[in-house]
Parts: C-alpha cells; sequence; structure tokens
C-alpha cells in the first residue's frame, strides 16, 4: 500500500482530475480510486504539491486530496496571495486542518490560526498535525458555529468532509449518523476566549453559511476581516448579508455576479480602503485554479 501511495503522489493533477472524472461515470474506476485512496488513510504523509506542499499531515479517514494536494487550488492560490506574516486567520470548519497548516506557516509563530471544528474526532486530527509540523500557533475551539448557543444535532457522512449540521434540512450524500455537537456563535467564543482579532476568515460550513455569518455579526462589523465562503446553494442570502454590512462581494476566480456563481462557488468578502479593497478585489477574481 505504501508503493500505491507514492505513485499517487507523483501523478500531475491533469491525471488525478481525469480519473476522478472517469470515477463519476463508471462505478469500478470509482471503486479502483477508493481502494487506492485507503492507503493514505491513517498515515503521516507529506503534502505533494500546492500552497502546503512539504507539511506533513495525517488525514485520518478524510479526503486524499490534502495529501496530494489537490484540494481547492483555487482556495489554495487565495490564501497564498492574502496571507502574510502576523495575520490572525479563523478557519471554520476546518475539518482536519489542511488549509490551516498551510496558513500557520506563512503567518509565522508571533500570529495565529484559530480553527472551529464541530467534530471531536476532526478537532485531534488538526491537533495532531499541528504538532507533526511543529506549529504552536493554531488553536483549536472544538464546536460548531451558528446563530445561538447550545447542543445541536450534526449529521456525519462516509465522506468526512460533507458533515453538516441537521437544522441545515437536507441530510448529507452517504450519511452515516447523527451526533450531538456543542453550537456556539463565533462572537460569543472571541469575546469569551479573548481570539486576537481576524485578519482572514475561511469558512466551509455546508450550508450553514447564514447562521454562521449571524452569529459573528458583532466580529465582522468591529474588524472586517476578509472572507473567503463556500456556499452551498447560499449565494444570494450570503451576498445580500454581506452588502448590507459594507463588504463588496465576488467570485473566487470568476468575473460573474455571485448570483450567476455556481451553487457550491466560493465567494470573497472584502471591506478596506478603496484603493486597496479594488486590488484585492481584482486578484480574487482572476485567480486560476
Amino acid at each position: 500500500m505504501a508503493l500505491v501511495s507514492r505513485a499517487i503522489r507523483t501523478l500531475p493533477p491533469s491525471w488525478i482530475g481525469f480519473v476522478s472524472d472517469l470515477g463519476v461515470k463508471y462505478p469500478l474506476v470509482a471503486k479502483c480510486i477508493r481502494w487506492a485512496g485507503t492507503s493514505m488513510h491513517e498515515q503521516d504523509q507529506i503534502i505533494a504539491r500546492g500552497f502546503a506542499k512539504g507539511l506533513k499531515i495525517n488525514i485520518g479517514f478524510s479526503h486524499v486530496g490534502y495529501v496530494l494536494g489537490t484540494t481547492e487550488p483555487e482556495v489554495q492560490a487565495a490564501l497564498d496571495m492574502l496571507l502574510r506574516p502576523g495575520m490572525t486567520v479563523y478557519d471554520i470548519g476546518a475539518n482536519v486542518g489542511f488549509h490551516a497548516i498551510s496558513a500557520a506557516r506563512r503567518i509565522g509563530p508571533e500570529a495565529k490560526v484559530v480553527c472551529f471544528e464541530a467534530l471531536p474526532s476532526n478537532a485531534k486530527q488538526i491537533e495532531y498535525n499541528a504538532a507533526s509540523n511543529k506549529f504552536t500557533n493554531i488553536q483549536v475551539v472544538t464546536t460548531a458555529l451558528g446563530k445561538s448557543e447550545g447542543e445541536a444535532a450534526f449529521w456525519t457522512s462516509r465522506q468526512p468532509t460533507w458533515g453538516k449540521l441537521a437544522s441545515v434540512g437536507k441530510k448529507p450524500d452517504k450519511f452515516a449518523k447523527e451526533v450531538k455537537v456543542r453550537l456556539r456563535r463565533l462572537d460569543s467564543v472571541v469575546d469569551e476566549l479573548k481570539l486576537p482579532s481576524p485578519a482572514l476568515i475561511k469558512m466551509d460550513v455546508e450550508g450553514s453559511e447564514i447562521d454562521v455569518l449571524e452569529g459573528a455579526r458583532q466580529t465582522l462589523e468591529r474588524y472586517r476581516p476578509t472572507l473567503l465562503i463556500e456556499a452551498h446553494g447560499t449565494n444570494a442570502a450570503i451576498e445580500n448579508f454581506l452588502v448590507a454590512i459594507g463588504y463588496r462581494v465576488g467570485v473566487l476566480g470568476k468575473n460573474i455576479p455571485v448570483a450567476d456563481a455556481y451553487w457550491n462557488a466560493h465567494i470573497f468578502g472584502i471591506s478596506a480602503d478603496p484603493a486597496r479593497a479594488q486590488q484585492i478585489f481584482d486578484g480574487l477574481q482572476s485567480i486560476q485554479a
């Protein structure tokens, strides 16, 4: 299996994409892909390419694209463009910490990445990956975020990146089971833990985007961080919310209206002085995956 893992890691991204597309059409190819992917589960690996290239990661049973470095290339490119030493980053829906460890390297040991992750198993994996890279600037808060406080039902999936709060209303594909998770408002957590003010927030919460934004309104209005948000059919709602609090909104890698973007497009929000905002806006729209 180790030989399989090493062989897959050396494939060009275009080949990986081609084989993945075949898997959508042909069940036997999909089965082979799943078998090959298991060679990377629960193994310490070196990320093969991309913004996080060279970092150590153990994905547990999560997405093998984290090891290959092929996951969300446009987000990786955006982080590469936006992050600077000394910035504080919030990673909401951090999974096993792929983007968090790449950000931690760029911002440096005196800054901080704060990860918010609903599932304790993923939170532990983030801590493991931070320790593997000797990063002391990653803080993990084990909670789901939303617009209220308490406990919430969370639907897990056999595809670990597809878990979501049950309040979203539709079970994820490959549904596994329902568990209870802690639910907090970002504003409350920031005040309670006295977290440093964020310069950038990355969010991937599988449909709970507006609830998270509602619970983060005070933080957004106070600190005006740049936002990278994966939509899940919530494009228009994200745009309406952010525009109402003074953000300029666009689609990562596309010069198109937010409402016309694909259902799971990455939406960015900018609140900066006009000259700087235009420069960032143009750069994010022109990113090529």
